[in-house]
């Protein structure tokens, strides 16, 4: 098996792509670097305090609502999805689940064909591997910091080809964009990349 499987890697590795096992293996090794989050999930620093307690007394409305001066969108989609989806006892774990899949979206679009970017493998795992405090790492409360990739992405990436890749690009744009302050250091860039491509 791996005498046959060798060949295939080494050519996915000079030439990647996204496939099923990549993206597999992105999730395993992000959960084998913090299997805390998913065997023992709990909440964790402003998921709660924060996040559900404003959901809770304001509903949708809390998407309005600025945390530290800036907006925090996705956690709180989270928080609203949770309350209304869900036992409380699966909040914990629903949440570090949103923050897996965030953490694979992100390390997965760096595989797109759309992104010229070069060695493209050792992109993906320098996301993976990269020392940090684990403050970061599969929480919803810091998911601004793994998003804010998509903004740099977005602006080196392709320009659409589809509809669907305009609609995308836009919405991944807003969703993050409204996720952290990072969008008051992109919008020069996104806005010259536009410009460029106004087509």
């Amino acid at each position: 098996f791996w005498q046959d499987s060798l060949p295939t890697f080494r050519a996915w590795w000079r030439n990647p792509h996204l496939t099923w096992w990549a993206v597999a293996a992105i999730a395993i090794l992000l959960a084998l670097r913090k299997p805390s989050a998913l065997l023992m999930p709990h909440l964790w620093a402003e998921d709660g305090s924060i996040f559900l307690l404003e959901q809770d007394r304001l509903g949708l409305a809390a998407l309005l609502q600025p945390y530290m001066c800036y907006l925090h969108t996705i956690p709180r989609l989270v928080a609203w999805l949770a309350a209304h989806l869900l036992d409380p006892a699966y909040w914990p774990a629903f949440y570090n689940g949103v923050a897996l899949a965030l953490w694979v979206a992100v390390i997965a679009r760096t595989f797109s064909p759309r992104l010229p970017l070069p060695h493209k493998p050792w992109l993906a795992l320098a996301f993976i591997l990269g020392p940090q405090t684990g403050e970061i790492l599969l929480n919803l409360t810091n998911a601004q910091w793994i998003t804010a990739f998509v903004l740099v992405q977005q602006a080196i990436i392709d320009r659409p080809r589809t509809w669907l890749h305009r609609i995308g690009d836009l919405a991944l744009v807003a969703l993050v964009g409204l996720t952290g302050p990072f969008i008051a250091i992109a919008w020069p860039l996104l806005a010259w990349r536009w410009w460029r491509d106004r087509h």
